[in-house]
């Protein structure tokens, strides 16, 4: 009897050490994942934080999120910058950072937080959260899309305002821009330090316009900001500069990847790829900053905005067709039709002997496996749908290229995307494809000229040139869209010739038209898309 209490004794004590054991690594991974506030900042450690610009944001359009971290201690701080909602479940980790004693840093990236309430930045390192502040992301000012934004860069904080409005009416804030003739867009100006510059060219593509001040430092931006601020030049973006300062112009032109051949000249507008850079005159001696301010205005005002957006808009809206996807989920639904037929003939055997009954459930049972093998086997061996569409445009110094590639999934649950050229890049739609807009007109207030909304996709094939790889998260058979950019630099511009042929009729209203393309042998009129419009006016006597 005393052996065999023992024994139990034993049991109880082995069976309460494995019960610790499992709930001791559970409690060390929860501490990991909630680190505990102290409730103080780290001694020492400050850092500055903005989502959006100067209080404007929209959802719609990729917005930029930007970090100014600054180490006055005498130790090496090592971190991650974390979001967190605190209604609800979800975080995201931006990345791990490093800031020397005694140092500054900046960070970016380019965020989609559509439907988050809260946000908390917080800065967790080793010995917990060194730092934490709410950040605003809800019941920020939203962009207008009659208006034309004109980003003003500049160390200090001082913020542009044009003379003219000093109260808000019908849409128009203080410091915008009224053309008095009306011809031409209100310019919104929009205020920001150097450290709030993205590191992408997605954000500024909701712009018309970029103002880099005249005491502006080239070295006030990191070089992902200046890459950003290139590409988005030629793009079809818009730069002023002033003359007195030839470092930032000389910074700017070796960021461009397009340029047009040959010493700039010394005109005031220089073309690079498909935008253009101002360089402003000096301001003569009596003049004040506001007549040169006004003359800004007014360019910006004048530019007429991109049409490319809506191209890529109206790809994206086209129906297309996906085989591989529909066999497969046809396959799939087959495989569930018979199992489900002959799962039903089985209550029909009720006055069956029990034998036919087991051995018509052992068929039904081993058929349903074989065809949930079958249809396994198929929907992991589908590849899925992608459809894809370029459009080039010819550039100064070259052509600039957007792609729309669509996904559609077999099963699967993620894909691998990888885009090739010069110096691509490649991001995922934020928001999922919706048809419906365009059959009963919907969701036109909501059109933006920019790039949709989307989240930083870091590049996978960092190790491999010219080559852009992201991984892009799909359900099964969910369609996903991404967009893709790259720049062609080329030794001769393309030059497109168009003419057009009436018909037979003699009707000069029906005709046809002809494009041909000379000094780049590689780019064809099919490959082509040009918008414009023709106006056809009658004299009458």
């Amino acid at each position: 009897m005393a052996c065999g209490q023992e024994k139990r004794l034993m049991l109880r004590i082995l069976r309460l050490s494995l019960l610790l054991l499992l709930l001791l690594p559970s409690q060390v991974s929860a501490a990991q994942v909630l680190p505990q506030s102290t409730g103080t900042d780290y001694p020492g450690l400050d850092i500055q934080a903005e989502y959006g610009w100067d209080g404007f944001v929209d959802y719609q359009t990729p917005t930029a999120i930007s970090f100014l971290i600054s180490n006055n201690s005498s130790e090496v701080l090592e971190g991650n910058l974390v979001l967190r909602e605190p209604n609800g479940f979800r975080s995201l980790v931006l990345g791990g950072l490093t800031v020397a004693p005694g140092s500054t840093r900046q960070f970016g990236s380019v965020l989609q937080l559509q439907g988050w309430d809260q946000c908390e930045a917080t800065w967790e390192g080793p010995q917990g959260i060194l730092w934490q502040r709410p950040l605003t992301v809800f019941g920020l000012r939203q962009y207008s899309s009659g208006k034309a934004a004109l980003l003003s860069v500049e160390d200090g904080g001082r913020s542009l305002k044009f003379p003219g409005v000093a109260t808000a009416s019908g849409g128009t804030l203080p410091g915008d821009y009224v053309p008095a003739n009306g011809i031409g867009s209100q310019v919104m100006p929009i205020s920001i330090a150097p450290w709030q510059m993205p590191v992408h060219p997605g954000p500024l593509t909701a712009l018309r316009a970029v103002l880099l001040a005249k005491n502006l430092r080239p070295e006030s931006l990191n070089d992902a900001q200046w890459d950003a601020l290139g590409r988005w030049v030629c793009m079809g973006g818009l730069v002023f500069i002033s003359r007195q300062n030839d470092k930032l112009v000389s910074r700017l032109l070796e960021a461009c990847p397009l340029r047009s051949h040959g010493p700039p000249d010394e005109s005031a507008s220089l073309a690079l790829g498909s935008g253009s850079l101002y360089r402003l005159p000096p301001t003569t001696e009596g003049a004040t900053d506001e007549l040169q301010q006004l003359r800004i205005a007014e360019i910006v005002s004048l530019e007429p905005p991109r049409i490319l957006p809506g191209l890529c808009r109206d790809l994206e809206q086209t129906d297309w067709s996906t085989p591989s996807s529909e066999q497969t989920l046809v396959r799939v639904m087959a495989v569930l039709l018979i199992y489900a037929v002959t799962s039903t003939l089985t209550l029909l055997m009720f006055r069956s002997n029990r034998r036919r009954i087991l051995i018509w459930t052992l068929s039904v049972v081993l058929l349903g496996c074989l065809g949930a093998a079958i249809a396994g086997i198929s929907v992991r061996m589908s590849r899925g749908d992608m459809n894809w569409s370029i459009i080039t445009e010819p550039a100064a110094g070259g052509t600039v290229q957007h792609g729309i590639i669509r996904l559609n999934s077999a099963g699967g649950s993620s894909f691998r995307v990888a885009v090739q050229g010069h110096t691509p890049d490649v991001q995922i739609n934020h928001r999922e494809p919706d048809r419906r807009g365009s059959w009963y007109n919907y969701g036109q207030s909501e059109y933006t000229e920019s790039w949709p909304a989307f989240s930083l996709s870091p590049d996978l094939s960092l190790k491999t040139p010219e080559t852009y790889e992201i991984l892009v998260p799909i359900s099964p058979w969910g369609e996903r869209h991404l967009r893709a950019i790259d720049v062609q630099p080329q030794n001769t511009t393309p030059v497109i010739q168009l003419s057009y042929q009436p018909d037979a009729d003699g009707n000069p209203l029906n005709g046809r038209w002809n494009a041909r393309v000379e000094g780049l042998s590689g780019l064809r009129p099919e490959n082509l898309s040009l918008k414009f419009r023709i106006l056809h006016t009658t004299t009458q006597e």
